[in-house]
C-alpha cells in the first residue's frame, strides 16, 4: 500500500471512529442513535467503494500509460 493510501485509510478510520464516538455520547434517545449511526455507516461504505473504484481506475491508467511506454 502507498503512503497515499495508508493516509486515505487513516482517515477514513479517524472520521468513522469520531462520528461513532460523537453519536454515542450526544444526548439523544438510544434508538434514535442506533439510527444514526446504521446511516452514516452506510454513507461511509457507499464513499469507500465509490474511493476504491476510483482509485482501481486511475491505477489502472496508470499501468496502462507504463506498459505503452514499455
Amino acid at each position: 500500500m502507498t503512503n497515499a493510501g495508508k493516509v486515505v485509510t487513516g482517515v477514513l478510520v479517524g472520521t468513522a471512529i469520531g462520528a461513532t464516538l460523537g453519536l454515542l455520547f450526544a444526548p439523544k434517545k438510544g434508538s434514535k442513535t442506533r439510527a444514526m449511526i446504521a446511516d452514516k455507516a452506510k454513507e461511509l461504505g457507499d464513499a469507500t467503494v465509490k474511493s476504491y473504484a476510483k482509485a482501481k481506475d486511475l491505477l489502472g491508467m496508470k499501468n496502462d500509460k507504463q506498459n505503452e511506454l514499455a
